[in-house]
């Protein structure tokens, strides 16, 4: 099942939110919300890992070879799925 993600500088580190591929980029991003770095799609691989792709039209902005490093990196630092924001 594929989800989209936005990845975001918050405090000096890039943090992603990952949600529900029914709602569009541009509605998840919070007014005024600053230091977006890259968005796309993203799923589970065959080995539980995250694997990032595609783009953000509404953003404009395109995935990056580093973000499936940000979305499992953050999946391993939480110990579950349970920090992401899933619709």
């Amino acid at each position: 099942m594929k989800f989209k993600y936005i990845i975001v500088e918050v405090d000096e580190r890039e943090l992603p939110l990952i949600f529900s591929s029914f709602l569009s980029h541009e509605d998840v991003l919070v007014t005024g919300m600053d230091g977006v770095k890259s968005a796309g799609y993203c799923e589970l691989g065959p080995k539980g890992k995250w694997i990032a792709s595609g783009q953000s039209v509404s953003l404009r902005l395109f995935s990056r070879p580093q973000d499936s490093e940000i979305l499992n990196a953050q999946a391993n630092s939480a110990g579950s799925l349970t920090s992401f924001t899933q619709c």
